[in-house]
């Protein structure tokens, strides 16, 4: 290691050397510390290589001027060598320029014309497509003014037409109200006609029955009459029979034959007299409305509570009294309303509670 060092002493020449030395190709960058390092026998790390080099190019001047400009043998055939490359390099340079230059001529022609054909080519096109779609937007604005005129004259008549339609609707409103008055009126004035015939062909029907009732008890009473006085001569006839009879059976000189006839006409006669008696029956009034205390019997009280206990309305106790009697041949001389029913209930209702509080009084008491 000691026999490889550098014997040389660091001054200024030693130092410039090592500092051409380190600027030629064959070195590496580590080159100029590595050899100050070992000549003035320090550490590579403790040098600064920008400072180092700063010092060696100002020493390097120095030295220039000292000498009058003049340069080394070394460096001016370094230099020399370098210009020389510099020279290839650039002649080099150059035709690579030149080259370069034509091709991008030749390319920026090629460039140029296609770009020109291309922008021909667009402007004509354009220029076509221009023109038709002028003509076509021309044609457009054409049938749309047209149109936009057809629209207008369209609105002008619907405008008209809703114009007339609102007078139309309201004097139609107006007619409207004036009918709908009038139907009131006339529905009106017609229910009032309609009420005042049905009471009219009512109270013709009620007087038509009160005039058949009247003409059927007429011919009632008219047929009473002479049935009762059949039947009082009927009666005379059987006393006077009887009489015979008990003449016929006093005297013993009638024969058999006698009394079995007469015993015979006997029957027939009484047969005659039950018939009579049923006919006068039949069709009788039957009283059940006390005309004199002006109130109704115990016998049809009691019947109406009966009939209203096996749930039968009150408005509807009268036509059923009336039916019951039709089924026997007779006819009541009045029927209970339904107020009168009502009442005869609620008076057994009392009666009922009256009774009930006098049990329980009693039972209480005991």
């Amino acid at each position: 290691m000691d026999s490889n060092k550098d014997s040389r002493t660091l001054n200024v020449r030693t130092a410039i050397e090592i500092f051409h030395q380190s600027t030629s190709e064959t070195t590496d960058e580590y080159y100029l510390i590595n050899k100050f390092a070992e000549i003035a026998n320090l550490d590579p790390s403790s040098i600064n290589k920008q400072a180092l080099t700063a010092k060696l190019y100002r020493y390097k001047n120095k030295l220039k001027g000292k000498r009058g400009g003049k340069l080394y043998e070394e460096e001016l055939s370094s230099c020399k060598q370098a210009c020389a490359s510099l020279a290839t390099e650039l002649s080099q340079f150059k035709q690579q320029i030149e080259s370069l230059k034509e091709e991008k001529t030749i390319t920026s022609r090629e460039m140029i014309e296609a770009h020109q054909y291309e922008i021909s080519s667009l402007k004509m096109s354009h220029s076509q497509e221009l023109k038709t779609q002028s003509k076509k937007f021309k044609l457009k604005t054409h049938q749309l003014s047209s149109q936009i005129k057809t629209l207008l004259n369209d609105k002008d008549k619907m405008l008209q037409k809703l114009n007339f339609v609102a007078n139309e609707k309201r004097v139609t409103r107006y007619e409207n109200v004036l009918l709908k008055r009038s139907i009131s009126r006339y529905t009106v004035k017609r229910a009032s006609v309609a009420n005042n015939r049905a009471l009219q062909r009512t109270i013709i029907r009620q007087n038509r029955k009160l005039a058949m009732l009247k003409t059927d008890n007429e011919t009632l009473k008219l047929t009473n009459i002479s049935l009762t006085v059949q039947l009082q001569h009927e009666q005379e006839n059987v006393k006077m029979l009887t009489e015979k009879l008990t003449a016929s059976q006093t005297a013993s000189d009638l024969e058999s034959k006698n009394n079995i006839q007469l015993k015979r006409d006997l029957q027939n006669i009484t047969a005659d007299r039950d018939y009579l008696q049923a006919l006068l029956q039949d069709n009788a009034v039957v009283d059940l409305f006390d005309p004199i205390s002006k109130c109704y019997t115990p016998d049809t009280r009691q019947c109406i509570m009966n009939i209203t206990s096996y749930n039968v309305a009150s408005a509807n106790v009268g036509p059923v009294i009336t039916e019951v009697l039709k089924l026997a041949n007779r006819t009541p001389n009045e029927v209970p309303s339904r107020r009168t029913v009502d009442n005869i209930i609620a008076e057994k209702l009392v009666i009922g509670q009256k009774q009930l509080g006098s049990t329980v009084g009693k039972t209480g008491l005991l």
